[in-house]
């Protein structure tokens, strides 16, 4: 228990130098007399109460799993960095269980108690640095579905390779230059669907 003091407390110190410069923090400080890293935590805990009290637990379970998220994927796009796939497995497996959910979610929230805390839980784990749990749900469970040579998207990606990319519906011959037109359906040139 000590330890988890300790770390608060480092917690709130790191946070208090972070923003003893902003003026807001010095006139709390001057008003309150307490730390701002302090009631800087108490607002957004109050903030966070309010939020579940008139929006509803899905709502404030959603903003969470998706506001950080975006803005390190922002982040990690604007810089180039190299764990951008880490953040497109995370998006996968925020927009399964999202795809799962639009079609159970009665069923979700009378099964499981506490169903919306236990997904937020969830979906921290599978964004947080340390844990990377998305990466791990990706490996286990989703890339059956991507990488089965039956799945519509393998055959998009081998065929992708294979297939030029048309110009208005038209492509040029590579040995004469000639303009054909690509008939895309397989009807014996009738025309018909």
């Amino acid at each position: 228990m000590e330890q988890l003091q300790t770390r608060a407390q480092q917690f709130i110190d790191s946070l208090d130098e972070d923003i003893q410069d902003l003026w807001l923090s010095k006139f709390a400080r001057e008003k309150t007399g307490a730390k701002p890293a302090v009631l800087l935590i108490g607002i957004l805990f109050l903030l966070s109460v309010l939020m579940v009290l008139t929006c509803g637990q899905a709502f404030f379970t959603n903003t969470m799993a998706f506001i950080f998220p975006v803005i390190m994927t922002i982040s990690h796009l604007k810089s180039h960095r190299m764990d951008v796939p880490f953040w497109m497995t995370y998006w996968l497996t925020f927009n399964f269980i999202s795809v799962v959910e639009s079609v159970a979610i009665e069923h979700l929230t009378m099964a499981i108690p506490l169903y919306h805390l236990l997904k937020m839980l969830f979906l921290i784990w599978c964004f947080h640095n340390k844990s990377k749990g998305a990466t791990i749900i990706y490996n286990y469970c989703l890339s059956a579905f991507v990488n089965s040579p039956q799945s519509p998207g393998s055959r998009a990606v081998n065929t992708q390779a294979e297939v030029k990319i048309p110009r208005g519906g038209q492509m040029e011959d590579e040995n004469d230059g000639d303009v054909k037109v690509e008939d895309d359906a397989d009807d014996g040139g009738t025309g018909e669907i």
